[in-house]
Parts: C-alpha cells; structure tokens; sequence
C-alpha cells in the first residue's frame, strides 16, 4: 500500500484535516483495517463531497478516490459532524444527553445532540450555523452577510479587521497576543469576537434549549484572552432569560487533532456499523 503524504508548505485548514484525518486505523482482533476523512461542507453517501466552498469543490467522490490510493475501505464525513461524534464519545460531551458544539476557525460550525443522538438533516454540511446574524453593523462576510457569525468570530475576518487599524497584515496569534497585552486595535476586535460569541451561544441555548455548549476548533485560542472570556460572558448574559437554566460552556482544544479524533470516531462507527444519526 502506498502512503499518503502530507503536501509541503503552508495549507489551509480544510486540506490539512483532509490529510491529516486520512490515517489507517488498526484494529486488533477485529478485522480489516479502515480509513476516514472529515472535510468540510456537504457529504453525501459517506463519499462524495457533493459542497465544500473552502476547498472550491463540489461533486468530488473523495471517498473512491482515497480509497484507490489507500486500498482501505473508506468513510467521509462533515468535519463538525465528525468532531461532535468524537466529543458525543470521549470528549467533552461524553455523557451528557444534550448539547450543542460551536466550533470557530476559518469558518463557524455548529453541531446538536439531542437524547443521546446527534442531529443529523439533509441540510447539515451546508455551513448553516456560520451565517447565523449576530451584529447587523458588523463586517461583512465573503458571501455578502453582514455581522453574521463568520464575519463576526472567524479568524481570517478578525484578522481583516485588525488589518484597518494596524495598517498591516497580521496573523491570528499575533492578533490574540496583540489583545493580550493591551494594544488597543486587537483588544477590540478580540472583545467585539468575544461578545460576539457569547450571542452565538445565547441563541444556540435559547433555541435548542440545551444548557451544555462545547467549543472547539483552531480558533477557540480566543478564549485565552481574558478579555474575550468576560465579552463572551457578558454577550451571553445579555442574551439570556436570568431565570433560565446556566449555559455550561466547556472550551476543547484549539489544535487539529481535535478534527483528527473526530475522523477517528467515524471511522470506528462505521467498522461497527454504529454511527449515530
């Protein structure tokens, strides 16, 4: 069997989970080995990535085509369903009946548990959740919606923000490390994310009623600012009834392997035949 290789240089985050979730899962005493990848956008029938607009694909039989270069049975899943699998499992949603994942980086995902299943629609892969209004002053995203939650908390438009009042291009740590120590462009893109967040949460809560939101993705290193963590408690305060249930809000990790365990997951329900939804 050929092995994959990671391409050189510098990629954006969707192609780096596909390569680095397409890994073969050894699976003593069970049987054959298998292989799954979590891309972003629409998945249809555990293979074709019929919409992933950060990859500029659609229609891609990315499943055949891994599976011909891994010569591995192969399942392809939305990354945000991949990854509220994995925190459903053995993250931070372990145990919990209901609860809702918020996950920001180059976009905004959203996934829902409910009764110990996840939610899964004919629409889920589409990015929803990401254009979810939250500052009708705010930016605008690349798809036209002003102040929605990808304008408002992804990391490249924070960074576009920050460019303006920096008069220079900056990466997403400096901006968060800029906010730290109190330069005052990067506090307030950091704070308005921050507060921005904490309507998103609001919503999800208020919506769903569920009182348990788990954060991820590469962008979730914004809480790390203090500053972003009383925004966000403040923007979900205002947004919630003061005699409803508190919103336990749980942070994961900020790095991809939180992506790569959810490829992990999928692929070891699908060996099971137990994948949920």
């Amino acid at each position: 069997m050929r092995a994959l290789r990671m391409p050189a240089g510098v990629l954006p985050v969707p192609v780096q989970v596909l390569w680095m979730s397409a890994r073969v899962l050894r699976v003593p005493a069970i049987g054959p080995r298998a292989s799954a990848s979590a891309s972003g956008g629409k998945v249809i029938g555990s293979s074709v990535v019929a919409r992933a607009p950060f990859l500029d694909w659609r229609a891609v039989d990315l499943g055949a085509l891994l599976a011909e270069r891994l010569g591995l049975p192969v399942v392809i899943e939305n990354d945000v369903v991949a990854l509220v699998e994995a925190e459903h499992w053995f993250g931070l949603g372990r145990g919990v009946d209901n609860f809702a994942v918020v996950t920001t980086g180059a976009g905004v995902g959203y996934g829902l548990v409910m009764h110990g299943r996840q939610v899964v629609t004919a629409d889920t892969g589409l990015g929803l959740g990401g254009h979810f209004p939250i500052d009708p002053t705010g930016p605008i995203c690349l798809d036209g919606h002003r102040g929605c939650s990808t304008a408002m908390l992804s990391t490249t438009s924070m960074c576009a923000s920050a460019r303006g009042g920096l008069g220079r291009d900056v990466e997403y740590d400096e901006l968060l490390a800029l906010a730290a120590e109190g330069n005052p462009v990067a506090a307030q893109v950091v704070g308005t994310a921050g507060r921005s967040l904490g309507h998103m949460i609001a919503a999800v809560a208020n919506l769903t009623m569920v009182d348990t939101v788990v954060l991820s993705g590469e962008g979730i290193g914004l809480l790390d600012v203090p500053l972003a963590v009383v925004e966000m408690r403040a923007g979900l305060a205002a947004d919630r009834d003061p005699d409803a249930s508190e919103v336990r809000v749980l942070v994961g990790a900020d790095d991809f392997g939180a992506w790569a365990r959810g490829a992990a997951a999928v692929a070891i329900q699908a060996r099971f035949g137990a994948l949920a939804g």
